[in-house]
C-alpha cells in the first residue's frame, strides 16, 4: 500500500459559484428535463482540453484534463475545486468514483484505488499488470488482467470465471450488489464482430447476455443496481458498419436505436432510473451525445440548441440524480461539463 507520498495534488482555485457563470437553463419540450450546464474548464482558469469520465450521486466528477506538467492528468472536481491527482510523472485518468469517494486511477500504465490521500498499487499489489475500469460503493474493483477479467477487493484480487468456451474476458462496471458487465470473445468463423458477446458476472461467474434481434455481437458497458445492462451491438461486418446502443433488462436486450440520420451509437453508462447516456456518430462522422430516458431517445445538441457555441460530443456517465458528464467542444475546443437537471416549475 502507498501512502499519500504517492500522490500529488495540484488544487486548482476555483469555486461553485465559478464554475457556474457559465450556467444556463435550456428549455425544451418533453423528457428530459432542462438542464444547468457546469464547464469544469471554468475552474482550471478557462484551460481548454480535459474529460469527464464519470460522477457519483455526492456530484463529485473524475475525469483528466491538461496537468501543470503538460501531460493530461487524472482530476477530481468537488465542491467547485478540481484537483490534480497522481504521481504527476506522465500521463494518467480517473476512470471511476463511487459514493464513499473511492477514486480507479490509470497512470502511467499503472492502475491504483486512492481512497482520501491513501493510493494503493492495484498492480504491483497483484503482481499482474492491470487494466481497472470501475469501483462499487463497497470498493470492489474490476476490470482486465492479461485477457482475464478480474475483481479486487480489500488486497484480495480473483480471476473471473469465463463463461463457456469463452477466449478473453474484461470486466467493464460494478454495480452496489456485486454483479459486473463486461465483455467476452467467443471462438467464431470470423473472428470479427461476430465474436464480441455481452457478459455478466453474478457470484463471479459469467453468462452470455442475449443479443438484440439481428445483432452479430455485442459489449457490455455498465450496469445498474436493478441489473440492467447497457452498451453497444454490432450489425453489419464489413462497411458501412451498424452499431447501436441496447439495453439488457428482464432477461431480453433491446436496440434503443439511435437520432434520425446517425448510423453508429454506444451506451455507456445507465443509472438506477433506467436512464441510458452515449454518443451517437452521424453522415459526417461528428459525435452527438445523448440521452436516453421513458423510452425516448434524445440528441443533446437538440436539447442544449440555446448553448450557444457548445457542441456535446459524448455523455459518459450519469449518476442516480441525472446529473450527466462527458465531453464537449466549445468555440472548437475540449471541455469537460456537468449537466444538471433543473426541477419542473424552477428556472
Amino acid at each position: 500500500m502507498k501512502t499519500s507520498k504517492l500522490l500529488r495534488l495540484f488544487v486548482i482555485k476555483g469555486s461553485m459559484a465559478a464554475a457556474l457563470m457559465l450556467a444556463c437553463s435550456i428549455a425544451f419540450a418533453g423528457p428530459p428535463p432542462r438542464f444547468h450546464l457546469t464547464d469544469l474548464s471554468a475552474v482550471t482558469g478557462g484551460r481548454p482540453g480535459g474529460w469527464a469520465n464519470a460522477i457519483n450521486d455526492h456530484g463529485d466528477v473524475v475525469g483528466w484534463v491538461p496537468g501543470a506538467n503538460g501531460y493530461l492528468r487524472p482530476f477530481l472536481y468537488r465542491n467547485g475545486t478540481l484537483t490534480e491527482l497522481g504521481s504527476g510523472s506522465t500521463w494518467g485518468e480517473a476512470v471511476a468514483i463511487n459514493n464513499a469517494g473511492q477514486i480507479v486511477v490509470r497512470d502511467a500504465g499503472t492502475s491504483f484505488l486512492i481512497s482520501g490521500d491513501t493510493a494503493v498499487d492495484l498492480s504491483a499489489q497483484s503482481g499482474q499488470r492491470l487494466e481497472a475500469t470501475s469501483v462499487n460503493d463497497s470498493g470492489v474493483v474490476v476490470g482486465g488482467s492479461q485477457s482475464t477479467a478480474f475483481s479486487w477487493s480489500s488486497g484480495v484480487f480473483t480471476l473471473l470465471e469465463m463463461p463457456a468456451n469463452a477466449l478473453t474476458s474484461t470486466a467493464l462496471d460494478i454495480n452496489s450488489g456485486g454483479v459486473i458487465a463486461g465483455v467476452s470473445t467467443i471462438p467464431t468463423t470470423y473472428f470479427g464482430y461476430h465474436s464480441f458477446r455481452a457478459v455478466q458476472y453474478i457470484n463471479g461467474q459469467g453468462s452470455v447476455l442475449a443479443l438484440p434481434a439481428g445483432a452479430l455481437g455485442s459489449t457490455g458497458r455498465a450496469v445498474n443496481d436493478l441489473g440492467q445492462v447497457v452498451g453497444e451491438a454490432y450489425y453489419v461486418e464489413s462497411a458501412p458498419l451498424k452499431v447501436h446502443p441496447f439495453l439488457f433488462k428482464d432477461g431480453e436486450s433491446i436496440d434503443i436505436g439511435v437520432p434520425p440520420g446517425h448510423a453508429l451509437g454506444y451506451a455507456f453508462d445507465i443509472n438506477n432510473a433506467g436512464q441510458v447516456v452515449g454518443n451517437s456518430v452521424d453522415r459526417r462522422n461528428e459525435l452527438h451525445a445523448f440521452i436516453y430516458s421513458m423510452g425516448e431517445l434524445h440528441n443533446l445538441n437538440q436539447v442544449m440548441k440555446h448553448a450557444r457555441g457548445w457542441h456535446f460530443r459524448t455523455a459518459k456517465g450519469i449518476n442516480n440524480h441525472g446529473q450527466i458528464v462527458g465531453e464537449a467542444l466549445f468555440e472548437g475546443e475540449s471541455r469537460p461539463y456537468i449537466l444538471t437537471p433543473i426541477p419542473s416549475g424552477k428556472d
